[in-house]
């Protein structure tokens, strides 16, 4: 069976490119903000991964990454933002995120951060 991942961000075209990118490998969940992906997170309890960009609207990738961690303090959580600086990433960090990557994505980082977060490698 393969991992399931939730890609959360509200640009559908990087949702889509993202689940392009991953699906062959993963299972691949989709919302649009993070009041969606706790609704999609409650419904199917096998998603082992999110994906989360940090500026999204109603709910934001670091309020997520909260509420993750208060519901399931085992899930991994990446965070992607175009906004990083060292203290951003440390912050996430300590706050339970397995990662924040910057913006642009570099692809071969970003399956090399998944395999390595879910044990792959």
């Amino acid at each position: 069976m393969k991992p399931s991942i939730l890609i959360v961000d509200d640009e559908v075209l990087i949702r889509d490119s993202l689940t392009r990118l991953l699906y062959p490998d993963y299972t691949i969940y989709q919302a649009s903000n993070g009041r969606e992906a706790i609704q999609i997170l409650r419904e199917n309890k096998g998603i082992e991964l999110v994906l989360s960009d940090i500026k999204m609207p109603e709910m934001d990738g670091i309020e997520l990454l909260e509420t993750i961690r208060s519901d399931n303090s085992d899930m991994v959580v990446i965070l992607m933002t175009a906004f990083s600086t060292i203290e951003s990433v440390t912050d996430v960090k300590r706050k339970g995120a397995y990662d924040c990557l910057s913006k642009p994505l570099d692809l071969t980082k970003l399956e090399i951060t998944i395999k390595n977060a879910l044990g792959l490698i």
